[in-house]
């Protein structure tokens, strides 16, 4: 209830904006999403242990920092992409999505979102980055929780010390 009622805040203000929430859990990945016209919901990605999506975007973040292998960095960011792939299919495609705002867990916060690509001719033997995800009609936000906390003093457990000298020595 407590994340419904965050999501109807978010969506009051920002009415053409999408959530989506990769969530890595121990037998599979998990993809949360909302929006203001789709009440929260998720899928499953087919055959994504913790240990197979952890060891992918371990391997796409260490062909980005390396560079030596292109052929890889496009082949892990298509998997990426694959994964979010139903939701531009079904759900974001005929919306009014404007926003796009990532609650990243795990490893999929040591990844750019930049850098995720979608080939668009997947039928043939190589990989090909036709589209990355930046370049797409959305703007992009990454938040590291829906739970912000506002600061809050509290004058009674504040101890401090202090001096000073008048005089020089």
């Amino acid at each position: 209830d407590r994340l419904k009622e965050k999501l109807n805040q978010i969506f009051i203000s920002e009415k053409e904006t999408a959530i989506i929430y990769p969530i890595i859990l121990n037998e599979r990945l998990n993809i949360i999403y909302a929006s203001s016209k789709k009440a929260l919901d998720y899928y499953t990605v087919p055959d994504s242990s913790h240990e197979r999506v952890d060891k992918l975007l371990q391997d796409f973040r260490e062909s980005i920092r390396r560079l030596n292998y292109p052929e890889v960095t496009v082949e892990k960011s298509v998997k990426v992409y694959g994964w979010l792939k139903p939701l531009f299919e079904n759900e974001l495609k005929f919306g009014s999505i404007n926003n796009l705002v990532f609650v990243l867990d795990g490893e999929f916060r040591n990844i750019p979102l930049a850098a995720i690509c979608e080939d668009k001719t997947p039928d043939n033997d190589k990989n090909n980055c036709d589209e990355y995800l930046i370049e797409k009609d959305y703007n992009l936000t990454v938040l590291p929780s829906l739970e912000l906390l506002s600061p809050q003093r509290k004058p009674n457990e504040l101890n401090v010390l202090g001096a000073g000298i008048t005089k020089s020595l």
